[in-house]
This record gives C-alpha cells, sequence and structure tokens, in this order.
C-alpha cells in the first residue's frame, strides 16, 4: 500500500470513529473476505468454512473464516475497493 492510500486510509478511518459508523463486535465475530461477509458465529464448523448462526442463519465460506481480532470493525468502499477496517489497520477484501 502506498503512502497516499495509506494516509487517506487512516483518515477516512478518523472520520468513521468520529461519525459513530463503527460497531463494537462480540468475541465470536469472523469475516469471509470473498464474500466480504462480517457475522457472529454461535460456532464454526470443524472445517471452518461454515458459520452457524442461529439468529440470521448459517453462511457457508469456502476459503474459510478468519476471527476479527479488534474491538472495532467496518467494512468500507475506497476508490472501488471493498477494506474490512479495525482502529489499528485496514484490510483490502
Amino acid at each position: 500500500m502506498n503512502k497516499v492510500m495509506a494516509s487517506t486510509l487512516s483518515g477516512l478511518i478518523g472520520a468513521l470513529l468520529m461519525l459513530g459508523g463503527v460497531e463494537l463486535v462480540d468475541d465470536d465475530v469472523y469475516y469471509c473476505e470473498a464474500r466480504a461477509i462480517v457475522m457472529s458465529c454461535d460456532r464454526l464448523s470443524s472445517t471452518m468454512k461454515t458459520c452457524y448462526n442461529s439468529e440470521v442463519g448459517n453462511k457457508r465460506c469456502y476459503e474459510g473464516w478468519n476471527k476479527v481480532e479488534n474491538d472495532i470493525i467496518e467494512i468500507t468502499t475506497f476508490q472501488s475497493k471493498q477494506f474490512l477496517c479495525s482502529v489499528k489497520e485496514c484490510i483490502e477484501i
């Protein structure tokens, strides 16, 4: 990631925090990069590819679910690309 993009993303994260456009997440929150899904899982399958959620239903992620490690998370679009952002970093998805 180049300096201009990193600086712009840092500003974007700051703006999101100031506007309150963030969501505090529980311990059992996972994301699927390929499908740009972030959701709470009651449990994961043994293969880590199915997220079971009794309230919203089950979702499949063929490359596997990744645990959200930070307290604040937001999916945002910047220059036609989607990013999964926390206070510490943004990951392109």
